[in-house]
């Protein structure tokens, strides 16, 4: 899609929105210096126009403005439509549910950022960069959740990939699988600018890839999300012991639910008892991922959880090694755990 015709659906949008476009566009009448535009990213949306207002109030609300101002970064962005539809969205189950209408402004901030981190990828990458291999990359968000990019051509006048080149990007709930991915097309590659560079996502994206709606009725922080493979071992006082591998929580959809219940404190099931209220574990975390402590999450969760040993999170395989145990009348059952996001 070429850049006037991309600026008229926006305008077109704005209109529908109740909102107009300011005809001096950044986008559009701005001077590259070389091959890029002399704005860092986040200068960038600002200049055009009112056609990021939404996106401007999750950035600036999220905490994520240094980084689209100071780090180098790729910014697969959402469209303004595309958050008004996930709200929209969002505000249906509500109703459903007999709770008032929320705006952007009622939802948590550490929500908002975890959503946003999905389109904020680490280092510039254009579209010929992606394009080396076929299959697409995986690329590492500021979040540190794994997404990937592909190119792609699109059909035209009926002749299939006798279109234009365009990007897709999905977000893969850490499946090796494409059918489990949420993907969306950009409308607009490449373009460059004083700390990285951005690629503009088809109106018709949904923000948050079909997650909005959970992020964003809850706190979120760093570490919580959907862990999709625990494995580890149960150790008894008569010296015996129980391993589960990895399938024992992949075989769920949603794996080992990890919640946020403040800025540095999540809340799991502990061992492979999914679901068991008796063993939900709060771990509590330092800034520098070391946990300070593990204990029971609930007045239901047994009172003697606690931490054993050397626990912490590994950033790099995005991963809690824990090291807890349980008392029993026999004597502790202690248990060494290896929960990660990803498979690899």
């Amino acid at each position: 899609m070429n850049t006037a015709k991309y600026y008229y659906i926006l305008c077109l949008l704005s209109v529908v929105m109740g909102v107009s476009c300011q005809k001096d566009n950044a986008y559009r009448n701005d001077e590259p210096e070389g091959n890029k535009l002399p704005y860092n990213v986040y200068e960038y949306l600002q200049r055009q126009g009112r056609g990021f207002d939404s996106l401007l109030l999750i950035i600036n609300r999220s905490g994520l403005k240094d980084t689209l101002v100071s780090q180098n970064v790729t910014f697969f962005i959402p469209s303004d439509a595309s958050i008004t539809s996930a709200v929209v969205n969002y505000n249906n189950r509500r109703s459903g549910q007999g709770l008032a209408p929320a705006a952007l402004k009622d939802i948590d901030s550490s929500s908002l950022r975890q959503l946003l981190e999905y389109y904020i990828v680490r280092g510039s990458w254009t579209a010929d960069a992606v394009a080396v291999n076929r299959d697409g990359i995986y690329l590492r968000t500021v979040g540190d959740r794994m997404v990937n990019a592909a190119q792609q051509t699109t059909s035209a006048e009926g002749v299939q990939y006798g279109g234009s080149q365009v990007l897709k990007y999905s977000f893969t709930y850490s499946s090796k699988w494409q059918e489990d991915w949420s993907s969306s097309r950009t409308s607009t590659t490449d373009i460059r600018l004083s700390n990285g560079v951005v690629h503009v996502l088809e109106p018709g994206h949904i923000f948050g890839f079909g997650t909005f709606h959970i992020r964003a009725a809850e706190r979120q922080n760093y570490w919580s999300d959907y862990y999709y493979y625990s494995s580890g071992t149960l150790y008894f006082p008569d010296a015996t012991n129980r391993s589960w591998g990895p399938l024992a929580t992949a075989a769920l959809r949603s794996g080992k639910r990890v919640s946020a219940v403040s800025a540095n404190e999540v809340i799991m099931d502990g061992v492979d008892f999914i679901g068991d209220p008796l063993y939900k574990i709060k771990i509590t975390l330092d800034n520098r991922d070391s946990v300070i402590a593990i204990g029971p999450a609930t007045a239901q969760a047994d009172p003697t959880l606690k931490k054993h040993g050397p626990s912490y999170f590994d950033r790099s395989k995005f991963a809690f090694y824990l090291d807890y145990q349980y008392e029993r009348a026999s004597g502790p059952r202690i248990i060494i755990e290896e929960v990660k996001l990803n498979k690899n």
